[in-house]
């Protein structure tokens, strides 16, 4: 079955001059367009692409892997607002992902690095941005140990520091330091536990003996 939103194994039907159509099963034949179409595709291969809506709603496949796909968090520039709908973000595909208004928590700005979670509206089969997290986060109490290695994405900042999504379940925060002073929403490392308050709150800390490797979306 294809899946909107994620990676699926398609068989390659036949060839046209826009690009190859794949069996989508209960979607149908989806075109590959001839962009992504390389000479050692054939009739009867099975490729791996991306599935997801063009501008003109149609099911398309790419072989380029989007920045995130749905259920998956990102740090994602916004590369333009507009009044009537909301932003869109650079997610690495040819047309932009739409943050619509209604899953925003505060206005964002050209240029911004915004974290979000792809997810697919299931009346209209679109996938889109959400920047509501806490709808995403688990509910029950976190189970981390104190100096636990973490999985850190830098969320936002706050006037306390950096607040962080901890192995894309939980949120916690990095309280403001020199250390942490090059750090931007969307940039990914491994971080520690140093607490677990008795209000559920996660105090986090880096190890600065090992220096973590940092992933920067805002370069």
């Amino acid at each position: 079955m294809a899946e909107i939103g994620r990676l699926n194994s398609l068989e390659i039907l036949h060839h046209t001059p826009q690009g190859f159509y794949l069996d989508g099963a209960e979607h149908g034949e989806i075109l590959l367009p001839s962009r992504y179409v390389t000479d050692s595709m054939k009739e009867g291969n099975m490729i791996t692409v991306f599935i997801y809506r063009d501008s003109e709603d149609r099911l398309i496949a790419s072989t380029d892997r989007p920045k995130a796909i749905v259920g998956e968090f990102a740090g994602l520039k916004v590369t333009s607002v507009h009044p009537n709908v909301g932003a869109f973000l650079d997610w690495g595909l040819p047309k932009d992902l739409l943050l619509p208004y209604r899953e925003q928590t505060k206005p964002v700005r050209k240029d911004q690095i915004i974290v979000v979670r792809i997810i697919l509206d299931p009346t209209s089969e679109r996938l889109v941005a959400s920047a509501r997290l806490n709808r995403w986060l688990e509910k029950q109490a976190p189970r981390y140990r104190r100096g636990q290695s973490v999985r850190l994405l830098i969320s936002e900042r706050t006037p306390m520091g950096l607040n962080a999504l901890i192995n894309e379940s939980h949120v916690g925060l990095l309280y403001r330091d020199p250390s942490i002073a090059h750090l931007d929403p969307g940039d990914q490392l491994k971080g520690y536990i140093q607490q677990i308050r008795d209000d559920g709150k996660i105090d986090l800390t880096l190890n600065p003996d090992r220096g973590a490797r940092v992933v920067s979306l805002s370069s």
